[in-house]
């Protein structure tokens, strides 16, 4: 067992910010925290993922179509493995996003 520091409030910092708070055999555990309309640019993970915001605002835009999903907290979204997805703050967002491997 591990309990995880997971920060509640945006803070000071970078545009954008990212902590590991757990590396394990079959999954990671990161908080990304993006300031002043800071981006995580488009991407695709290997593995699925979850993504479960925490505090601020944000828009998600996942697939070709980049369709869209508002990000605030409580929201939990789950991508399938090679889903394009980017994340915006609007104005700023902290995420955590787990990543699951089967090794």
């Amino acid at each position: 067992m591990k309990i995880l520091p997971v920060k509640t409030a945006i803070g000071e910092g970078g545009k954008k910010e990212v902590t590991v708070l757990f590396k394990g055999s079959r999954r990671t555990i990161v908080q990304i925290t993006l300031r002043d309309e800071g981006v995580l640019a488009a991407h695709t993970a290997k593995e699925p993922i979850t993504i479960h915001c925490i505090t601020g605002s944000g828009m998600m835009f996942v697939g070709t179509e980049r369709d869209s999903v508002p990000l605030s907290p409580s929201t939990i979204v789950t991508l399938d493995p090679e889903l394009l997805h980017e994340i915006v703050g609007t104005p700023s967002v902290s995420v955590i996003l787990s990543k699951f491997s089967e090794q």
